[in-house]
């Protein structure tokens, strides 16, 4: 019997495994103001590499060009792949949320 999938499910393994590991930061022997400079830290993190391998322009789904306009040009950069889910998609995704 042959299992098949077309969900991409090694990307999302490594998620898993962070946010079982960062689940430490909420229990009681972590304080919220830990929590809060893990996350900004984390979160920051996430963003600085985002802008660092999506600026360089030779890693990722589609190269983002200079449109006609900033506007254009803002979301030829943003202009990343959900699925399957790339790095850049994570990095920019948790970037946000956790800073």
């Amino acid at each position: 019997m042959k299992a098949r999938t077309s969900y991409p499910i090694l990307p999302w393994i490594g998620l898993i495994i962070f946010g079982y590991l960062a689940g430490s930061w909420f229990t009681e022997s972590c304080n919220q103001q830990q929590r809060l400079k893990k996350l900004n830290c984390w979160g920051v993190g996430l963003l600085v590499g985002f802008i660092c391998l999506r600026t360089i322009n030779i890693y990722g789904d589609k190269p983002w060009i200079l449109a006609g306009s900033w506007l254009n040009t803002v979301m030829s950069l943003l202009n990343i792949t959900k699925y399957p889910p790339s790095l850049l998609f994570i990095m920019l995704t948790l970037g946000i949320l956790s800073g």
